[in-house]
């Protein structure tokens, strides 16, 4: 710290500064790995024989266990963070900066999903013994279910603590943050599912637009204004997809062999998840932002198949995206391309649109066909077509996101009642307890109105 501040350092002296900066952010590193292979010991030490073999027990024990250790997880968040804020003091070079960063992102998602992955535990191997009987096993059942929602709560809580600081901090902008408000969205759907936590479902329609050349930025937010074409559905449903299945495109001259597909998609929100699936009749090239991200070079398997590709979130970003195709068609497979692309948005952050969409994206005119040249025709454009049915939703997105919101209330209607079936059960063992107390307090009571009678006869 003192030699950054020497403006007459000779080369040879900078060379052993730079080495001591090194030097000291290795040191950094090395700290913070053995705090966390201290923790990772403790946590994952055996379990005494005659605890495990008891589940009640042995998951009682794991969860104090967590709750012994998470003073020791928070010093070491603390000390991430520590590092964080003196890294420019003491001149630590931009790249360990990073993978501190990335530390303490980790660190802070680790308090919660440790209580999280407890509860996922319980669920997948509650370790029923053998030879239980079935009153006994539904007892215990009950029990564990007890920890799990006392996990789950202490999760929500630790995950929540996790995203207010990482927005003090300013420390949000990693896949980390993304994974604490999915666990919130998952773990607590009515308060967070909505507020942060979005899944939207964009394919292809008829508000794709297409062209019959490739001109320089065709494929990004560079996209040239004139060229284009309203895209035409040749089949409503792709046959490779699921329902919601996304539509089978083309340009209206079918004659085409070779076109280029563009779709502006705004985003309101941070992309954490993502995932495309493409099904064409020949060979295809997708595009995220330019960025070259699935391709069938043969193109032989027609629209019967279909590829995808995950994690591409990190090709996308909050606000404006383009999503390209350039697609072929095969005399065997035949014309057509469908895509959609799925993704989970935190939206705790806002974007707006700058993108500057080509004139013929609106539509309103229903343009001429595409001549197998790929040039602009000239001649009139035909008046707009009328409106033929009434829409409740603006668009066919809202309408796919009216049906996610419905799964998201039916999922939480769906927990809240197997939480009152299992407060009923329990209510039900308590009643048939109380209700055995009492008949051998009746019959306790007899035995002695008994005695007390033979006693008085003997009198």
């Amino acid at each position: 710290e003192l030699a950054q501040g020497v403006d007459s350092l000779k080369p040879e002296q900078r060379g052993f500064l730079a080495a001591a900066q090194k030097h000291l952010s290795d040191a950094y590193k090395t700290a913070g790995a053995y705090q966390l292979e201290g923790i990772k010991a403790m946590q994952n030490a055996p379990v005494p024989a005659e605890i495990k073999a008891k589940p009640l027990y042995y998951y009682q024990y794991l969860k104090q266990l967590l709750e012994t250790l998470e003073p020791q997880k928070k010093a070491v968040r603390a000390y991430y963070l520590d590092i964080c804020k003196d890294a420019h003091a003491v001149g630590l070079p931009a790249d360990s900066l990073a993978q501190f960063q990335e530390r303490w992102a980790q660190t802070n998602f680790m308090i919660g999903n440790d209580y999280e992955k407890l509860a996922a535990k319980i669920l997948r191997e509650p370790q029923i013994p053998t030879g239980m009987g079935a009153d006994e096993k539904e007892k215990l059942l009950f029990q564990l279910e007890d920890i799990v929602y006392e996990l789950q709560d202490e999760a929500v809580k630790r995950y929540e603590e996790a995203m207010q600081l990482a927005r003090q901090e300013n420390l949000r902008h990693n896949d980390w943050y993304g994974m604490i408000m999915e666990s919130l969205a998952r773990l607590s759907p009515e308060n967070y599912g909505k507020t942060y936590y979005r899944a939207i479902l964009i394919g292809t329609d008829k508000d794709w637009i297409v062209r019959g050349d490739g001109p320089a930025g065709w494929n990004n937010k560079n996209m040239p204004p004139d060229g284009w074409r309203q895209a035409v559905t040749i089949s409503p449903a792709a046959p490779a997809f699921p329902n919601p299945a996304p539509e089978v495109l083309w340009a209206d001259n079918k004659s085409i062999a070779h076109l280029f597909f563009c779709k502006p998609v705004f985003i309101n929100g941070i992309p954490r998840s993502a995932a495309l699936r493409v099904s064409c009749g020949g060979k295809y090239n997708v595009f995220v932002n330019g960025a070259l991200t699935l391709s069938d070079t043969i193109g032989t398997r027609g629209l019967s198949a279909m590829d995808s590709a995950v994690t591409i979130h990190k090709l996308m970003q909050g606000g404006d995206n383009v999503i390209a195709i350039e697609a072929w068609a095969a005399g065997s497979g035949g014309s057509g391309v469908a895509l959609q692309l799925s993704a989970l948005l935190d939206t705790s952050e806002q974007f707006t649109s700058t993108m500057q969409l080509p004139a013929e994206f609106t539509f309103a005119p229903k343009t001429p066909a595409i001549p197998a040249s790929g040039q602009e025709p000239s001649g009139k454009k035909q008046a707009p077509l009328a409106q033929s049915y009434t829409r409740l939703y603006k668009n066919y997105g809202e309408f796919k996101q009216a049906f996610v919101d419905y799964d998201r209330r039916v999922l939480a209607a769906t927990s809240e009642m197997k939480k009152e079936h299992v407060l009923l059960q329990k209510l039900q063992i308590q009643d048939n307890y109380y209700d055995t107390k009492i008949k051998a307090m009746a019959a306790q009571i007899d035995s002695l109105k008994s005695v007390l009678g033979n006693l008085h006869r003997e009198k």
